[in-house]
């Protein structure tokens, strides 16, 4: 559940890409060489160039009102790399009436195995970890090349009849231009089915949402979503290609310099609306610097952060507010379930957000408890989770139902009735009971969930995760956007 606004949107990207390719090369089927070049230069960024930089902008809209502007910077230096991901959603001031953009996003800097990430919502901070370096922008895998594959003898298929769709012009340094325009009955079935196939595959890999890994029946309307990314990638089992403009630009080693354009996509909904949304994709991108990108070694102090531990340290927090979520973790332990004597030390800190964590664990270390809370004690607690519930690893690709067994909705609802009443009682009028999912893990246990929007501008939704046996106990409660 987190951050996972932002993996949506990097998969909205990566589709976003794959709608100008798939469009390209079927319309320069048609001209003598073209094709092939297309498929080898794309194959070529993204599986085989070890130095390059890109630059990038998408405009994503449903039915035609924007819900996500998206900009790009990727350096690519052997193993290391350096991305930055810029994501504005229009938001609309309460106090003005007017939209604004809200900008989320991150840097991830990688130097060999070392991952360094700084993040809008913890500004002045970095945090550390370790992954494999990879030297290049995507790494194969079998599925990559099938539906490459696909495609391409797909494609070959259909160059006959397929003349006048392009305009291929020459230019002076020896690359080419390549401008596309084409309309919704020029892709047919199998091209849609290629689309299909490739968005569901990047849906997987980047969220673990998809309509293969949910029920149908738990699949629901778009207002009902965090977010529209969310909503795109849980609910659309077809994609068919719409309008397409498009201009591309190689240069004289067939490598891409620029593309820009437009796309549309009709996603077909399964949640048994008869009607089509439309995404729509503004696109326009830049590669270059081929051979000559370098990435520095991460040096904080030109960032201007620390990192997260050390000040997490440094805002320790003592006195009065301390002391009252002292109070507040036993008071909820105790509510969600817990047993409020076996919490060890309490500790609290605060960020620049004004946001306050307090922390404990138990004696026999089987739970880790964390509250979030705003820094005014008359406020309603933010949330509160285990951090050692084992499905916070798998939830995402876990089949949900329909609670059925009337015993267990009846403690159910009881249950975060009583819970919500004595945390946030407001927020009990926005629960949908019809909403109430439930799911059984590998060990037996049975838990059950409800995710409600609220539209308040702080509290925009409520989200209570609760196992209901062998053990009843909350394990997960938030009211509020995690960005």
């Amino acid at each position: 559940m987190i951050h996972i606004t932002k993996r949506l949107l990097c998969m909205l990207c990566c589709m976003a890409l794959l709608i100008p390719f798939l469009q390209i090369t079927q319309a320069s089927a048609a001209e003598e060489g073209v094709f092939d070049t297309l498929l080898e230069s794309a194959d070529r960024l993204l599986f085989e160039e070890h130095n390059l930089t890109l630059d990038g902008e998408m405009v994503f809209t449903l039915d035609g009102e924007r819900f996500k502007t998206a900009r790009v910077h990727y350096v690519q230096d052997g193993g290391d790399t350096l991305y930055r991901l810029q994501l504005f959603t229009p938001r609309v001031n309460e106090e003005t009436g007017e939209t604004e953009d809200r900008e989320t996003g991150f840097l991830v800097i990688v130097n060999d195995y070392n991952v360094y990430s700084m993040e809008t919502y913890t500004p002045g901070t970095y945090g550390h970890g370790s992954d494999i370096a990879d030297d290049t922008i995507l790494v194969r895998s079998m599925i990559t090349d099938q539906v490459y594959q696909l495609a391409k003898g797909l494609l070959r298929e259909k160059e006959k009849g397929m003349e006048g769709r392009i305009q291929v012009d020459a230019d002076e340094d020896g690359g080419k231009t390549i401008q596309v325009s084409m309309g919704q009955d020029d892709a047919d079935d199998m091209l849609n089915a290629v689309l299909t196939i490739a968005a569901h595959y990047v849906i997987g890999r980047y969220s673990g949402y998809g309509v293969d890994g949910l029920p149908n029946h738990y699949s629901r309307d778009y207002d009902n979503y965090v977010s529209v990314a969310a909503a795109i990638a849980d609910t659309t089992d077809v994609y068919r290609l719409g309008q397409v403009q498009l201009s591309a630009k190689l240069d004289a080693e067939g490598r891409y310099v620029s593309v820009q354009g437009n796309a549309e996509v009709q996603l077909h909904s399964n949640t048994g609306s008869d009607e089509d949304r439309i995404l729509g994709v503004t696109f326009e991108g830049t590669a270059g610097e081929y051979g000559e990108s370098s990435v520095e070694q991460f040096d904080p102090e030109s960032y201007g952060v620390i990192s997260l531990r050390e000040y997490m340290e440094s805002r320790n927090v003592k006195g009065e507010m301390k002391e009252y979520l002292t109070g507040e973790m036993a008071r909820l332990a105790e509510l969600a379930g817990y047993d409020p004597d076996l919490l060890g030390r309490v500790s609290v800190t605060n960020n620049a957000l004004h946001d306050y964590f307090a922390s404990a664990q138990t004696e026999d270390g089987a739970a880790d408890l964390w509250i979030i809370a705003f820094d005014d004690p008359q406020l309603p607690i933010k949330g509160f989770q285990d951090l050692e519930a084992d499905w916070l690893e798998y939830r995402a690709t876990v089949d949900t139902d329909e609670v059925t067994d009337e015993e267990v909705r009846s403690k159910t609802q009881e249950g975060m009735t009583e819970f919500l009443n004595q945390v946030h009682p407001e927020l009990l009028g926005y629960l949908d009971w019809d909403r109430l999912m439930t799911w059984e893990d590998s060990e037996g246990r049975i838990y059950c969930e409800i995710d409600c929007d609220t539209g308040d501008p702080v509290y925009d939704s409520v989200t209570l995760v609760v196992q209901v046996s062998p053990t009843w106990r909350v394990e997960y409660y938030s009211s509020a956007a995690n960005g």
